[in-house]
């Protein structure tokens, strides 16, 4: 993936300046607020007029009416632009003149950063809507990501754009997954089409290997095997667990004794939920007064539907979190619901997603993934 990145890279050409003019413009279109832009009349000069004269953008303006709002990952650049102090924008100064040969002008819009860590958005050419344009996403020259506008979007076709198939989701290393904005190039390329960017500051999310909860006291057991008991009680039909066991669900380690069912194998950061619900059971002692269930998760991030974690312990239901980045959530297991001799948590997902669906090469069924848990 680095060397046909560093090739893309070799292949792009310097943006000529009508490009330049352009790129400034739509960042202007999600920055409306931007000091300079208001209080004194500003002229826009002839030969940026010229520049973007036929260049619109799906992000403001009648032509994509709800689509394309910057999402929280997408920082107001401070540069300046050619808006009036009335805050008329590009789209509104249509009848100016252009002078040089008309091309397929490209509309796009960066949505920002998702919590997996992808940027995403989307992008077409209106007089060419069969082609799929290609995406790259840079730091000053480098480039940190590529891919294709092929995604289906519902609100990109709702507005009019074709059949809707031109969103994108360029994911970033873990090197950049510190928090820190940074200041990024959208650059959109198609065949007979003029190239297009988007720049400004966007904001990656932090990624920690683990959530708060997961790191285990020294006097801790560490890992998910857990110990035997006398008198077979493996044979009785679940693992014992030993309460302030921090149960890691990532590889090197195999997948946990006691996720009995709609589990996925083990990965490097966590292990998915099958589906709508993934089951856990255990032999565990009833406490005296409560113990807390605290777990680690992630969302799938794909297809930007709202991702919901329902947690029943013994039947009853004892939690409900919205999962829209990684986060830790924690339950209270009272004593009075250990009412069955083997405990049983149902952890269920709604808005589970099937990647290929959406253009990612991966046909399971995602619910939200664990990284770890614990009872203690």
């Amino acid at each position: 993936m680095i060397k046909s990145a560093q090739q893309k890279t070799n292949k792009q050409e310097t943006p000529e300046s009508e490009q330049i003019a352009a790129a400034l413009q739509v960042t202007q279109l999600f920055n409306p607020e931007t000091p300079g832009n208001g209080g004194n009349e500003q002229e826009m000069p002839a030969d940026l007029a010229a520049g973007i004269a036929k260049k619109e953008t799906a992000a403001t303006g009648d032509s994509a009416p709800g689509v394309g709002a910057p999402a929280a990952g997408w920082l107001r650049n401070g540069g300046s632009g050619a808006f009036s102090s009335d805050g008329s924008t590009a789209h509104e100064m249509t009848g100016l003149a252009d002078p040089r040969p008309q091309k397929s002008a490209i509309q796009a819009n960066v949505d920002g950063i998702d919590s997996r860590g992808n940027i995403t958005g989307w992008g077409w050419a209106p007089e060419k809507p069969e082609q799929r344009l290609d995406v790259t996403a840079y730091i000053g020259e480098e480039v940190v990501s590529f891919g294709t506008a092929n995604l289906p979007r519902a609100d990109v076709k709702e507005a009019g754009h074709g059949d809707g198939s031109y969103g994108f989701s360029l994911p970033l290393s873990d090197a950049l997954l510190d928090g820190k904005p940074r200041p990024f190039s959208i650059r959109f390329e198609g065949s007979g089409t003029e190239p297009f960017a988007i720049e400004g500051e966007l904001r990656p999310p932090f990624r920690a290997v683990r959530g708060p909860s997961a790191a285990p006291k020294a006097e801790e057991p560490v890992g998910s095997a857990p110990p035997a008991l006398p008198g077979g009680a493996h044979a009785r039909g679940a693992p014992v667990y030993v309460p302030g066991q921090y149960v890691i669900c990532t590889t090197p380690y195999p997948r946990p004794p006691y996720h009995v069912d709609g589990w996925y194998e083990p990965e490097e950061e966590f292990t998915w939920i099958r589906g709508g619900e993934g089951v856990i059971e255990m032999l565990l002692r009833r406490p005296l007064g409560a113990y807390t269930f605290t777990l680690d998760v992630v969302p799938n991030g794909v297809g930007g539907r709202l991702q919901t974690l329902e947690i029943f312990f013994n039947y009853f239901r004892v939690g409900f979190f919205e999962v829209t980045e990684p986060r830790t959530v924690s339950v209270e297991l009272p004593a009075e619901i250990f009412i069955l001799r083997k405990t049983r948590i149902n952890l269920h997902c709604r808005n589970a997603v099937t990647p290929s669906e959406h253009g990612i090469p991966d046909d399971r069924r995602l619910g939200i993934a664990v990284s770890g848990w614990c009872i203690i």
